[in-house]
């Protein structure tokens, strides 16, 4: 345990005996961290981590009768906090990322790059437990504090409401203390499985929360959703370049490159006023 009394518990998943047992033992150098199980293929790993509830899977990606790739797929939503994949195999590491892998170690991995590995899914998941809390200060304090004003906005002679009532600040839980961002000041939001990713002048911070909860309180002519993972503030765009099949890259101001999917771009179209 570390200094909070806190055990992550680590699930591996491998299809030879080695690998699983090379991957145990560098995860007994860490005390913080206990093996609650092991699976040799995909099926079983899936039994596993819906019955025992892994904060840690460290994976291998070709498996007999479900890959680890499908058996992320397969999760969706359950997707335990961390997921590590261990491969001897480098041509996967795209697919791996996009389904919000942490990292991705290739065989054979020595205890140093393990070490890092681990550091990093030590600071994931005492983010995620801070974002929790945040959730439910937030509950507690009621919608993110406050209730803001209701938005309108002025065409002629009357004011007309904006639509629902939206945030105005965000409330962030880390290390150990409570603090509240602007919207406004907000560059881009992410989704990461039951956690956003908000992006603030190049740092990110996690919100217990969907990002299809998250856009229903926000200014709908102020963020704009561009692809089912990915909502960005509009005033944070710099330029739009084609991509592909009717697709673009939206460029911010800081140099992040998101995609613009051909389903967002109807609503891309009125919101920035392309026509």
């Amino acid at each position: 345990m570390n200094a909070q009394g806190i055990s992550y518990r680590a699930l591996v998943v491998d299809d030879e005996v080695h690998g699983r047992e090379v991957v145990k033992h560098m995860v007994r150098a860490h005390s913080d961290f206990s093996l609650i199980g092991e699976a040799a293929n995909g099926v079983r790993a899936l039994e596993e981590i819906r019955a025992k509830r892994p904060d840690v899977v460290f994976l291998d990606i070709r498996m007999p009768k479900l890959t680890g790739l499908a058996l992320l797929d397969a999760l969706a939503a359950e997707l335990p906090p961390a997921v590590v994949f261990v491969t001897a195999h480098d041509t996967y590491a795209v697919a791996a990322f996009e389904r919000y892998t942490l990292d991705y170690l290739l065989k054979p991995i020595d205890q140093d790059r393990f070490d890092r590995t681990l550091a990093r899914v030590r600071e994931r998941l005492q983010t995620k437990q801070d974002a929790h809390f945040g959730r439910l200060l937030k509950e507690i304090l009621g919608s993110h504090g406050p209730a803001p004003a209701r938005a309108t906005e002025v065409r002629g002679p009357k004011a007309v409401p904006a639509g629902p009532e939206t945030i105005t600040r965000f409330v962030i839980k880390e290390a150990g203390r409570v603090f509240f961002i602007a919207v406004e000041a907000a560059d881009w939001l992410e989704a990461s499985g039951n956690y956003v990713g908000l992006h603030v002048g190049g740092k990110t911070h996690l919100i217990h929360e969907t990002l299809s909860a998250i856009e229903q309180t926000l200014d709908s002519r102020r963020f704009l959703r561009i692809h089912r993972s990915a909502i960005v503030n509009v005033d944070r765009i710099k330029e739009l370049q084609p991509f592909s099949n009717g697709e673009f890259v939206v460029i911010l101001r800081d140099g992040t490159r998101l995609k613009l999917s051909r389903s967002f771009r109807d609503r891309a179209n009125t919101v920035l006023g392309l026509g």
